[in-house]
C-alpha cells in the first residue's frame, strides 16, 4: 500500500499493524491524561519484541532475541508536562499491567549518550534503573546492540 509518489503510507500501515497486534495481544499503550479536562500529557508503548520490527534491530542475531520477551519501545512526555513524575507513573502502570499478564522479561533500548530529549523517546538509562532494569552484558563477538543504543532488561517474578 503506497501513495502515488511510491512512498509508503506509514501512518496507515502503523494503524493496521496496531489494530492487528492489539487483537492478538491486548493493549499495547497507555496515555496519561492530566486534570479534569484530561489533557494528554504522556504516552508509553509496549508489546512483544517479535511484533516490533524496530525492536528487532537491537538484536543483531536472531539467537539473541528473547523468547516471549516484551519491550517498551517508546515513552514520551509533552514538553509542558515534564518534571512532574508522569514518566514514572506511566512506567509503573505499564509494568503492573505486564506483570498481571504474566510477562516475565521486558527489554528497553535507551541511548548511550542523550543528545536531545526532543529526539529521544526511549528513555534514559537513569530512568530505567529506577525500576531495576539492568544493562545486558555486551559481547565482543556477535554484539547484539545497535550503535547508539543498548539493551536494558527487567525480569519480573
Amino acid at each position: 500500500m503506497g501513495k502515488c509518489d511510491g512512498k509508503l503510507n506509514l501512518k496507515e500501515e502503523k494503524k493496521k499493524w496496531f489494530g492487528k497486534t492489539v487483537k492478538k495481544h491486548g493493549p499495547l499503550a497507555k496515555v496519561f491524561l492530566l486534570g479534569r479536562s484530561e489533557v494528554p500529557a504522556g504516552y508509553i508503548q509496549f508489546g512483544p519484541i517479535t511484533e516490533f520490527s524496530t525492536a528487532k534491530f537491537f538484536y543483531k542475531e536472531p539467537i539473541f532475541l528473547p523468547r516471549n520477551g516484551w519491550c517498551i519501545t517508546c515513552i514520551s512526555i509533552g514538553k509542558a508536562f515534564r518534571g512532574r513524575g508522569i514518566a514514572v507513573e506511566l512506567i509503573r502502570s505499564a509494568l503492573d499491567d505486564l506483570k498481571n499478564q504474566r510477562i516475565k522479561l521486558i527489554d528497553v533500548y535507551p541511548v548511550k549518550k542523550v543528545k536531545s530529549y526532543e529526539e529521544e523517546s526511549t528513555g534514559t538509562a537513569r530512568l530505567w534503573k529506577k525500576f531495576n532494569f539492568e544493562k545486558v552484558e555486551e559481547k565482543v563477538e556477535n554484539k547484539p546492540f545497535q550503535k547508539d543504543h543498548f539493551i536494558m532488561r527487567l525480569l519480573l517474578r
